[in-house]
């Protein structure tokens, strides 16, 4: 039965208020009450605009449903209150009144600007002829007559609550039955940046929903291990639209035909979501095990249950509409959804008849356990306990949720497939956003999956990741060559709070308040976690003085090239290059700012988007936004460009601002050039930087290999920023690293090398046998006191003793038992060669560090014959090609790694090419151009042992 809902009351028109898909969705089903800003209204009554004539429309007249009209209205009456400008009081108040008083919706003609408001002024019992319309009033109805925004809000808030509904049933369906999950759980966020985030949420959300479950983990199935990629998916275009429609339902000059393209992959996604739901439906029902029953159920299904042909008809229905009508598009879309969410309605209702039916059978069956007379009731209550069946934390109370909405009963299902159909109608009314109880539902699932309560596992936040022992192990490569590069260039150390004064962080500087993190209040501070250095930095460097441009950029190729992250490009451009090309464009000042917003997501969209955005949203002309895509396409060489921008009849020459940024540039490039690093560098004129505060040179440095993590390190010059935290103007520059980012590259190619990394540097692990802690803490302290990096263990067992020595890849060992301590030695073993043998007891300190002493000299020995392309090198016949003439051949070398007892146990590492082998491994042809004659059995048995290098 459903539940009425107090009717709240949504204010529109007011300071820097916004319309959500929510409130649209809220009034539109009449759940709240609509009131117009008073302070709305006076600005519009302070304006006197004059009418035009409006001609009578020929068009049909277009009804759209009830809803969809109320959605319609509410989106046209926000455009109007946010225009102010040529409009007057009177159509927002017949808009006002038509939705708080009610009409039908034959009543209001969507069809043409004429026909929606002869009726408007009908419903409110005056003509059009008597009130007339101005310019401004006209130039927004043209734009949102059609109601594409209302109803694709109404689209986007169902869709919404969908998915949330969804993933509880998925969850429950799993379960019933008896689902292997695993699968689901790949899909965890690994820490290592590489996942898809909606994704990642899924599998969290239904570890959290399923755990503790002792029903999944046995029957495999796409329809479940899909979960994670269909319903990321559908959450990530959701999010999507959601976005899209939040600059449409507030901006004056949209009209919602740049929704069109997301609403079509919302249809491409539902039409899979409803497949997905549709596979675990049958997986459900094909779980019944009593044959009678089950075709019942299937039969049911059959004949009610949206079929995957059904959803088809409605998607190909929609999609053939895209470029005829897009109201009419937009319409189908949302019948796509009421039906994708039946067919989650019957999945839903399936799973808690199976759960029922699983139930009751294995109560069943511990009832029919026979008590023994010595323990009486205690026996069967106990048969009962065990015989339960168990569901996940999260699932228990889902289940139970939709049992109370069903005034269902353990047992009652049992055996009656018609019970299938009550419980479908009930839970379509329930699953209905306009329902209230959906809301309660929503808001206690929303708890079950962030609760902090002992149901919650453990998980991180957004954006963040934990570095285990061999992250840790990059983390400290990666700020060794850090710390090295910038002590070579005379850098010193600083460190600031975490946090800074919110007054600091934001305001004057440009920064959006979504970058800032409160905190709670600090004895009546105000303060906010930091979200990059540069401002704390600033603020510090006021009485300090910071380097050239290029000697920075230096330091980032150099910190890139030593941190070994692969191949990377830096991009460059100037601030005021950028406005300049604005001003040349004909963008107004005011506008810089958020048009440079625009330029710089030229990295993640096409231009024909970005080019939306700047005529559709932020009011240029198509000509002026031709212009800016004629310039920021411009990208090469650093001296190239700056050439083609300097010469004769550039528009850069005769622009103040871009001409001081061509002479900067100019003297940077040719620093750039002596430094030679110029290499590393391109001149893209797209680079805008969003951040306002800077004023001169900007850079970006992004990877070219596999692993794409966006940018890499980012910087730019910042001069007027230092003077707002002193009392002089200070010239500053500075570069950040986004260390994360590296650790991200650095892993992956760790990974794609097969390289084995140490989490720790212990050098030796002393092993004792036996159980005497006392005889380990006397050996590991002297090789303590020695300065030897050494680890212990005890344990009664020689094996063990050695995997954790493995495992940890230490590799010496320091072995004693009872016997080696009574014959006053001690066992060395070296764990890569598998050799030991006995040491006299008070020598082990000596030979150990003359072990590995001896190792780290040879170690050292064997990178600088790599660093010079020199090492042992085998060549066998197939290796070897002759060429014409006196010409070198082309050889592939094997590089072999020979122990430092200079064995010949050999193993291959890998393979390079080179075409400067040593001068006693050159083939030649001789003079009467004959090759060298040796037999092919004799050829593959030779091996040509050569070194050349350090000694």
């Amino acid at each position: 039965m459903a539940t009425e809902r107090e009717v709240s009351i949504i204010t529109v028109g007011g300071k820097d208020s916004s319309l959500s898909s929510s409130s649209v969705y809220a009034i539109a089903n009449n759940l709240s009450k609509l009131r117009i800003d008073s302070s709305a209204l006076e600005k519009l009554s302070s304006s006197t605009s004059v009418t035009v004539s409006l001609s009578s429309s020929n068009q049909n007249p277009k009804y759209l449903t009830l809803e969809e009209s109320r959605a319609s209205l509410i989106v046209l009456l926000n455009k109007l209150l946010n225009t102010q400008i040529g409009i007057r009081p009177i159509i927002p108040n017949f808009i006002a009144n038509a939705l708080n008083s009610g009409f039908r919706k034959e009543e209001l003609d969507f069809g043409s600007v004429f026909g929606f408001l002869e009726s408007l002024f009908r419903l409110n019992g005056t003509k059009i002829e008597d009130t007339g319309v101005t310019g401004g009033e006209l130039d927004v109805l043209k734009n949102s007559v059609k109601g594409l925004e209302g109803i694709c809000a109404i689209l986007e808030y169902s869709s919404s609550t969908l998915y949330m509904v969804a993933d509880s049933v998925a969850a429950l369906s799993c379960e019933a039955s008896k689902g292997d999950v695993s699968s689901v759980f790949k899909f965890l966020d690994s820490g290592d940046g590489l996942g898809k985030k909606d994704e990642s949420a899924v599998a969290s959300d239904f570890k959290v929903l399923l755990a503790g479950s002792k029903l999944v983990g046995k029957i495999e199935s796409d329809a479940i291990s899909k979960i994670p990629k269909i319903h990321g998916g559908f959450r990530k275009v959701i999010n999507s639209v959601h976005l899209e429609l939040r600059s449409e339902l507030n901006s004056v000059v949209r009209n919602g035909e740049a929704l069109t393209p997301e609403i079509l992959s919302l249809a491409l996604w539902l039409l899979v979501f409803g497949e997905s739901s549709l596979g675990r439906t049958k997986l459900v029902c094909d779980s019944i095990t009593d044959v009678d029953f089950r075709s019942s159920v299937l039969e049911i299904i059959s004949k009610i249950c949206p079929s995957l042909g059904s959803l088809e008809d409605v998607y190909g229905t929609a999609v053939a509409a895209v470029r005829v009508d897009a109201t009419a598009f937009f319409h189908e879309v949302y019948n796509l959804l009421v039906k994708v969410r039946e067919v989650v309605t019957w999945e839903g209702a399936a799973a808690l008849l199976l759960l029922d039916l699983n139930e009751t059978s294995e109560k069943t069956k511990a009832v029919s356990v026979v008590p023994s007379r010595v323990e009486g009731v205690n026996s069967e209550k106990r048969s009962e306990k065990k015989k339960k069946v168990v569901l996940g934390k999260g699932t228990a109370l889902v289940r139970q949720l939709l049992k109370d909405r069903l005034k269902s009963d353990d047992g009652e299902s049992c055996n009656n497939s018609e019970i299938l159909k009550e419980w479908v109608k009930e839970l379509s009314s329930f699953f209905d956003p306009k329902e209230l109880q959906v809301d309660i539902f929503l808001k206690k699932l929303k708890d079950i999956v962030e609760s902090n309560e002992s149901r919650r596992l453990p998980k991180l936040p957004k954006g963040t990741r934990d570095f285990a022992k061999e992250q840790m192990t990059i983390r400290e490569k990666a700020f060794s060559v850090i710390e090295k590069i910038f002590k070579k260039h005379g850098a010193t150390a600083l460190d600031t709070p975490a946090f800074e004064m919110k007054e600091t962080l934001m305001g004057k500087y440009g920064e959006d308040s979504k970058l800032i993190y409160d905190l709670a209040d600090q004895g009546g501070e105000l303060c906010s976690l930091r979200y990059d250095l540069t401002v704390p930095f600033a603020r510090y460097v006021a009485m300090n003085v910071m380097g050239p441009d290029f000697e920075v950029v230096k330091v980032l190729t150099e910190l890139l090239d030593e941190l070994k992250i692969g191949d990377y490009e830096i991009k460059l451009n100037h601030r005021k290059l950028l406005d300049g090309m604005l001003e040349i464009c004909g963008v107004p000042a005011d506008k810089f700012r958020t048009i440079s917003s625009s330029i710089d997501k030229l990295d993640k969209q096409s231009f024909d988007q970005i080019k939306k955005e700047m005529v559709g949203e932020k009011g240029l002309t198509v000509e002026v936004a031709d212009k800016i895509g004629n310039y920021v396409k411009k990208r090469g060489p650093p001296l190239e460009i700056l050439s083609e921008l300097k010469q004769d009849g550039s528009q850069f020459l005769k622009n103040k601002g871009s001409l001081l940024a061509l002479n900067e540039l100019e003297i940077l490039f040719k620093a750039l050039e002596k430094s030679k690093c110029i290499h590393r560098v391109v001149f893209d004129l797209s680079l805008a930087r969003g951040l306002d505060y800077y004023t001169g040179v900007i850079f970006e440095a992004v990877g070219k290999g596999t692993t794409q993590v966006g940018s890499i390190a980012a910087g730019g010059r910042y001069d007027n920023l230092v003077e707002r935290f002193g009392t002089k103007q200070v010239s500053a520059v500075g570069v950040s690293l986004g260390i994360e980012r590296v650790f991200t590259i650095m892993e992956q190619l760790i990974k794609d090398s097969n390289q084995d990394v140490r989490a720790t540097e212990t050098e030796v692990l002393v092993g004792i046998l036996g159980d005497d802690l006392s005889q380990a803490a006397e050996l590991v302290n002297e090789l303590w006191d020695a300065d030897l990096k050494s680890e212990f263990m005890v344990h009664k067992r020689v094996m063990k003793l050695i995997d954790r020595a493995k495992e940890s890849k230490i590799p010496w060992m320091v072995i004693m038992g009872d016997k080696e301590r009574n014959e006053g030695v001690v066992k060395l073993k070296n764990i890569n060669a598998n050799q030991e043998e006995e040491i006299a007891r008070d020598r082990i300190v000596e030979e150990l560090k003359k072990r590995l002493n001896e190792t780290e000299v040879y170690q050292n020995h064997l990178n600088m014959s790599l660093a010079r392309k020199a090492w042992f090198i085998i060549v066998s016949y197939g290796a070897v090609e002759a060429v014409k003439g006196q010409e070198l051949l082309n050889m592939n070398w094997a590089v072999m790694s020979v122990n430092q007892h200079a064995k010949t146990n050999c193993n291959l590492l890998r393979n390079v090419s080179t075409t400067s082998p040593p001068r006693n491994m050159m083939r030649r042809k001789n003079d009467n151009g004959q090759r060298l004659k040796q037999s092919e059995e004799s050829l593959r048995k030779i091996m040509y042992l050569s070194c050349w290098g350090p000694n």
